[in-house]
C-alpha cells in the first residue's frame, strides 16, 4: 500500500475517486451525497492543494482510499473525509490513512485532529486509532446524528 499526497496535476483523478467513494461508502440522505459531491471542483481542489490535506492510498496503481482535511486552524486539523473502498475496509487501509493524516497535521503544527462520524459503528474504528468521543450532535446535518471525536497529537 502506497500513501501519497496529491499535486495539482493529480487533482482530477483524486476528485473522481473522492466522489465515487462518497457515493459508495457514505450512508446519508441522497441530498447530502449530492451536496458533498458538488462542493468540490477541479479548480477548488487546485487552489487548496497546498493548504489542505489531500492524501490517497494506492495499491497496484488502484486508488483504494482517500483523506480530505482542512488546513490547521488554531492548532487543530479537521478530517472532513477518510473514505476506503468497501472491498478494502477492515484490512488496515483506513488505519494507515489516519496515521498519515495525523503525521501530516502534526508536521503542519497541529496539536489536535478532530472529525465527526455519521454512525455509531464508525466510532469503534476511530477509538481503535486512539481518538476520544467528545460529544454527539443530535439531529445535526441533514437531520442526522453525528458524533464528534478528537485526538491530541
Amino acid at each position: 500500500m502506497e500513501i501519497i499526497g496529491i499535486s495539482s496535476a493529480e487533482a482530477e483523478k483524486y476528485l473522481d475517486a473522492l466522489n465515487d467513494l462518497i457515493v459508495t461508502t457514505i450512508k446519508l440522505p441522497e441530498a447530502a451525497i449530492q451536496h458533498y459531491i458538488n462542493q468540490w471542483t477541479i479548480d477548488r481542489m487546485k487552489s487548496c492543494v497546498d493548504s489542505w490535506v489531500f492524501i490517497e492510498a494506492r495499491e497496484q496503481d488502484k486508488l483504494e482510499g482517500v483523506v480530505l482535511g482542512t488546513p490547521v486552524e488554531g492548532g487543530v486539523g479537521t478530517i472532513i473525509w477518510l473514505l476506503v473502498n468497501n472491498h478494502k475496509q477492515k484490512k488496515g487501509v483506513g488505519s494507515i490513512l489516519f496515521r498519515e493524516a495525523c503525521r501530516i497535521y502534526k508536521e503542519k503544527g497541529a496539536h489536535k485532529v478532530k472529525l465527526t462520524v455519521p454512525d455509531e459503528l464508525t466510532i469503534d474504528f476511530y477509538v481503535k486509532q486512539g481518538m476520544k468521543l467528545e460529544g454527539v450532535h443530535k439531529n445535526h446535518w441533514w437531520n442526522c446524528d453525528f458524533w464528534a471525536m478528537g485526538i491530541q497529537l
